[in-house]
């Protein structure tokens, strides 16, 4: 559901694992099929179509328009920041505290300003933008995958369509978790 940078990503961290639950997934023969499978694709340069989707939806944001990306995860942050800045848009990170790539408060109020400024014109945030931030209203929320949580839902989609009509997109892929989530 998120993409084969992010795949690549976490088969790479597990092989750093010393644990024995590591040890285990990286020895049983489907995950084993499945890490071929990314390597052949990252090496193609494939990635998730939900990359190109986001492009497509954001690369017409015009003059004073801005949009709010939500993801579950940071590593797919990164990856639709790095997408987002070749198709000349102006994305920031709006992640949580924690971690160790985490944002401290100083820079998610940092951040914010920034937005509201306007000197990003996109937020590509984790669930720290679903409640409790005074985030500016926005033209376009997209979901890079649904949630299962109906206040989580309405909270993302909250940002959007506060003073004036706004849009939401939610990304599904198709035959996986994504459509449990959303139905």
């Amino acid at each position: 559901t998120q993409g084969v940078s992010q795949a690549h990503d976490y088969i790479r961290g597990l092989k750093n694992d010393d644990s024995k639950a590591a040890g285990r997934v990286l020895e049983d023969k489907d995950f084993q099929k499945a890490k071929s499978l990314v390597e052949y694709l990252k090496k193609k340069g494939e990635e998730h179509p939900k990359i190109d989707k986001t492009r497509e939806i954001l690369k017409d944001l015009s003059g004073d328009e801005k949009a709010i990306v939500f993801t579950e995860y940071r590593a797919t942050a990164d990856r639709i920041i790095e997408e987002l800045e070749e198709e000349g848009l102006k994305p920031a990170k709006f992640i949580g505290q924690q971690g160790d790539d985490g944002m401290s408060q100083k820079e998610q109020i940092e951040t914010l300003g920034e937005f509201d400024d306007g000197v990003y014109n996109v937020l590509v945030s984790t669930s720290i933008g679903e409640e409790g931030l005074d985030i500016p209203a926005v033209d376009k929320v997209l979901f890079y995958e649904p949630v299962p949580s109906a206040v989580r839902d309405i909270q993302r989609a909250g940002r959007t369509g506060r003073q004036e009509e706004g849009e939401v997109v939610v990304l599904i892929a198709e035959d996986t978790r994504d459509e449990g989530y959303y139905w």
